[in-house]
């Protein structure tokens, strides 16, 4: 049996221990409705939308409290129900996975599970739009989701839904952080349909699918979400609309500098320093083939990722919050705001490159290295070399 089949079949053997063998979501039988359980008392809802909810709820012996997560039959299957809360259940073994108890629930409309509570929200409610998040929260924080991906993908499971909504905080200074929402997470290679939905966070061969278009899931495609998260997290925008050139000319111009067509990052990626461009140019290359693994991030969290600012240089944040644009329909302003953004900086960047360039060749002329040459000397060189190497065919060998 794989082992993926086995730890599932453990974990189904584990909910039917804790309901006695019967009632438990791998029973096929609901649970007793949680309006009518006596020992979690209802506190508030902390989250509603047309999936469902997520109430705060409290344990009426232990005090703790817990998550509610409520979803409306009209968007789940049963059987669908009952692999989320599985595969929940068999993967919080991992610190940086959201704990789910075995307890389960089902009203006249909705499938219920309890997880552990988060009292600082997600990590989309965490940034300020247009701004982002100091890099040392960053790293704390994305350092934690990365080992809860390796571990899925070494269980040959892929997430499917990476973005900063489905990450949890346990503290304001991001010490804490956990992967959750594993509605989407299935076996690799499973196929399954493209919908709408993170469209800014879809990978390309996704993003250039036809809708209802079949695709198979990868650990790439989580790899791709999170180099987009990591963008959103430190800037407070989206990189881009749609991960399409021929759709969205933020994406055009990014793959123009990723194909190194261009030496200059575009406007809204000039403030990453070169190491951290580096680790964007493995998760975010288009060739899902090619596309680097979420564990290489913890190569580069000793690398400084933000250029200092100086006090005479403008603030390089521009283009939609993630935040903002989230509550928002994505539109035009994205594109045009990171136009803005690099309008005017020209000269300053050749300035820059030109003063970086002296730099590097008076530090190679100090180790014996001579970068500058004489044009004429160099032709000439050239010539002597080729009277000297070429055989003259008048002239019979003797």
């Amino acid at each position: 049996m794989p082992s993926v089949e086995r730890d599932n079949a453990m974990a189904q053997r584990k909910l039917s221990e804790s309901t006695g063998g019967s009632g438990g979501p791998d029973s096929g039988t609901p649970v007793s409705p949680f309006p009518g359980s006596q020992r979690y008392t209802p506190i508030g809802v902390l989250k509603e939308g047309n999936y469902g909810k997520i109430e705060l709820i409290v344990d009426k012996r232990s005090g703790v409290r817990y998550a509610l997560k409520q979803i409306k039959k009209d968007n789940i299957k049963f059987k669908d129900f009952h692999r989320e809360i599985v595969l929940s259940c068999e993967l919080s073994v991992h610190a940086a996975v959201v704990a789910t108890l075995p307890d389960t629930f089902e009203s006249t409309d909705a499938y219920m599970m309890l997880q552990e509570y988060a009292p600082y929200g997600d990590l989309l409610e965490a940034i300020p739009p247009q701004r982002g998040l100091d890099e040392i929260r960053v790293k704390s924080c994305l350092a934690q989701v990365a080992a809860a991906l390796s571990f899925l993908h070494s269980k040959r499971l892929v997430h499917g839904d990476v973005k900063p909504e489905n990450v949890l905080l346990f503290d304001k200074d991001l010490t804490v952080a956990k992967l959750s929402d594993f509605s989407r997470t299935r076996r690799r290679g499973s196929l399954v349909r493209k919908n709408a939905r993170s469209i800014p966070y879809s990978p390309p061969e996704v993003s250039q699918a036809l809708e209802n278009e079949s695709f198979a899931l990868e650990p790439s495609q989580d790899s791709w979400h999170f180099g987009v998260m990591l963008f959103c997290v430190l800037t407070g925008m989206f990189p881009w609309e749609i991960a399409d050139s021929t759709r969205s000319s933020c994406f055009e111009e990014f793959t123009r500098w990723q194909k190194r067509k261009v030496t200059v990052a575009p406007p809204a990626w000039r403030n990453f320093t070169p190491k951290l461009l580096k680790l964007c140019r493995k998760l975010l290359e288009p060739k899902a083939e090619r596309r680097g693994s979420v564990s290489q991030i913890h190569k580069y969290i000793g690398d400084s990722w933000l250029k200092q600012p100086t006090s005479s240089s403008p603030p390089s944040r521009a283009g939609t919050g993630a935040a903002a644009a989230k509550r928002s329909p994505l539109g035009q302003n994205i594109t045009s705001n990171a136009k803005e953004d690099g309008e005017g900086n020209g000269s300053n960047d050749s300035n820059n490159n030109k003063t970086c360039m002296d730099e590097l060749r008076d530090k190679l002329e100090a180790h014996g290295v001579v970068t500058r040459t004489n044009k004429d000397l160099r032709r000439q060189r050239t010539a002597d070399w080729v009277r000297e190497t070429c055989v003259n065919p008048l002239v019979d060998p003797p």
